[in-house]
């Protein structure tokens, strides 16, 4: 049933990316994963507990699926793999330490509550993470500031607070 909710939430999830933009479906789904498996540690009946299982294993698997699709573009072409790498490390750090999280003495309320604050992280970063949709990744990302005198940040219809520079149009040749 796990493979099941995964699929649901990977199908909504891919159906809102590119209108929702990333940032916002990281944190709609950052935030839902962690309710729900909060509300994992309250007393329920077995099938209320498998519905919000399944509802907080749908949210999790879109929330770092978006995450994926996002880390790449933050970064340019000279740089992905290594950013990229740096991330999918942290992962494994995350890996590591939570089956001694889960499988612990502590109640599942707790449980689900440290898992909870995890997410808290996930909802934060998606608020200060620049949105990537429709932007040209191989070009340097440079945040946008309210006055015009820089003529290297194009606008975005989307009204992104980042884009990426074109320093091509200001080398000078010979």
């Amino acid at each position: 049933y796990n493979a099941t909710a995964e699929l649901c939430g990977l199908t909504l999830g891919v159906q809102v990316i590119d209108t929702w933009g990333r940032p916002k479906l990281m944190f709609v789904t950052f935030w839902l994963a962690g309710i729900f498996v909060l509300l994992m540690g309250i007393k329920t009946s077995d099938t209320g507990l498998f519905v919000i299982s399944c509802l907080a294993r749908a949210s999790a698997v879109v929330a770092n699926s978006t995450t994926w699709v996002l880390t790449p573009e933050l970064y340019n072409t000279d740089m992905r793999a290594t950013g990229h790498a740096s991330c999918n490390a942290w992962t494994r750090v995350g890996a590591f330490i939570v089956p001694f999280i889960v499988q612990s003495r502590f109640s599942n309320f707790t449980v689900g509550f440290v898992i909870f604050c995890v997410n808290l992280i996930g909802v934060f970063v998606s608020c200060i993470v620049p949105d990537m949709t429709g932007l040209d990744i191989d070009s340097p990302l440079v945040e946008a500031s309210g006055s015009s005198s820089n003529s290297n940040i194009n606008s975005n219809s989307n009204s992104n607070s980042y884009s990426y520079s074109n320093d091509n149009s200001n080398s000078s040749s010979n």
